[in-house]
């Protein structure tokens, strides 16, 4: 890890030689992603390194940080398991079905082997959901348009007057609290 952290830190850190001193000025730290083992294998060699002369021999110019995409790397893995199965490929409404009707397959290699396909899967996925949730809420029936949804008195429609009160409190409060 530590010819890992200086080989890197060589070729892509920008540094300054001051040649009065003979000590080497980093100036600008470099981020460097990775999961929660490496990024605290990393800052323990930059601990082993910190008695060095200067900010460059101290390891210092590179920024060691834990990456998002682990985090929903995890996230998927557990979706993937607990709502995936291969079984249910032809019951309507399940994510393996709606694998195979978006042309998605790929997402159901799973989340190791094809990681990119899967999130975008996923990300269709809400997105669908999103636009059902939207329409079952607006008394929309189909994806026509033919619905005038902006015309509706929604104190007529078959939401309860409680649902649009407490929807419309909670729209006001992210209006004028932002």
């Amino acid at each position: 890890m530590a010819q890992l952290l200086l080989g890197n830190q060589e070729k892509y850190v920008p540094v300054c030689k001051n040649g009065a001193d003979d000590c080497t000025i980093v100036l600008s730290q470099v981020p460097y992603h990775g999961d929660q083992l490496f990024e605290e294998r990393a800052r323990n060699v930059q601990w082993t390194y910190q008695d060095g002369n200067d900010p460059y021999e101290r390891i210092q110019g590179i920024n060691t940080e834990f990456a998002d995409w682990h985090s929903k790397y995890n996230l998927y893995m557990v979706e993937f398991d607990m709502f995936v199965n291969d079984a249910s490929a032809t019951e309507v409404g399940t994510s393996r079905a709606s694998m195979n009707r978006t042309m998605k397959t790929n997402a159901a290699k799973g989340v190791q082997n094809n990681y990119n396909e899967y999130k975008e899967f996923h990300q269709r996925e809400v997105e669908g959901h999103v636009c059902a949730a939207f329409m079952e809420l607006n008394g929309m029936t189909s994806m026509d348009g033919n619905d005038n949804i902006y015309s509706r008195d929604p104190m007529h429609t078959d939401l309860s007057n409680l649902h649009f009160s407490y929807s419309l409190s909670k729209l006001h409060v992210m209006y004028y609290d932002c």
